[in-house]
Order: C-alpha cells, then structure tokens, then sequence
C-alpha cells in the first residue's frame, strides 16, 4: 500500500504544499504508516502515535468501521469526553461518525491551532487506511481549503484505484 500511495502522496503535497500523512489503527490509536512533509517554515508535524479521537485521520478510521466494531471500539477505549467537545454520548458519537461516512471526510480542529482533514482509502471497498493532510489554521482560508479538499479526494480516489488492481 505505501508503494502505491508514496508518489500519489509527494504529488498531493506539491499541489498543496502542506504536509500530508497515511495513516492507521492500532488499539485506540492513530498510527502513521507513511509522511510527506512540506517546506514551510511553520509546518504541522503530526505525531506518529496520537489518540484516533485526536486526529482527523483517526475519526475516519472509527467512521468506517462496522457498527459492532464501533460498539467494541467504544466498549474498549469509551467516550472521547473532552478530546471531541462536540460529542456528549455514545448517540452523539455515532452521529458524528455517521457524518464522516456520508461526507468521506473529517475536519479537525486541534487545540494546537492545527488543522486536520483526512479522506479513507479503500481496498476493494474495504478500508486499509485514511490519507490526511495538517496545517497550521492561519494558512487554513476559504481557498487553500477548497483545493485541498479535491486534491485530497481526488489522491485518494487515484490511489483506491490502484490499489483494485
């Protein structure tokens, strides 16, 4: 998988010039599998092991998963409590998880004024990964935002492909 979306990845960074991140579950956290990071002199780094509640990444990870993997999920690790303010309950959360499905894609907010989008990657319509991209939120305007947004769907529709071969 990483072959496959290294180069699609270096090119999205290019495009956008903010850094980018392939990205996976492991227990209740966020793992990095692959970067790219750009040249910016203030960049966002996204740790390589981070809450999957924390991460823009992590939430589309849990959003595709299958309502009893998200029940065990939950089970396991709970509520995200304060690490997503906008969710109260379990109810709240499968809301929130359900809009990422429907949109296929989150935005996160970070208390380190770090923004996160992230889109899933799928392999045979199985989810393997979320490909994200974070930048600082001064750089996160109405135009930066939109091409981001179809750079970001349209890398990972490209490497959804390749990975059906």
């Amino acid at each position: 998988m990483i072959d496959i979306a290294s180069a699609p990845m270096k090119e999205l960074v290019v495009k956008i010039n903010e850094s980018c991140i392939l990205a996976s579950l492991k227990d209740n956290n966020r793992i990095t599998l692959y970067q790219v990071t750009n040249t910016h002199e203030l960049q966002a780094n996204p740790r390589q092991e981070k809450n999957a509640y924390l991460t823009a990444t992590g939430r589309v990870l849990l959003a595709f998963k299958n309502q009893k993997e998200q029940e065990k999920f939950i089970q396991e690790y709970g509520l995200p409590g304060e690490m997503w303010p906008e969710v109260k309950s379990k109810h709240d959360l499968m809301i929130e998880l359900n809009k990422i499905k429907e949109k296929q894609i989150a935005i996160h907010h970070a208390d380190s004024d770090i923004i996160g989008l992230a889109v899933p990657i799928f392999k045979i319509d199985k989810l393997i990964a979320s490909l994200g991209v974070y930048l600082p939120e001064t750089r996160f305007n109405y135009k930066k935002q939109e091409l981001i947004f179809s750079e970001l769907k349209n890398t990972a529709k490209y490497v959804n492909k390749k990975l059906e071969k």
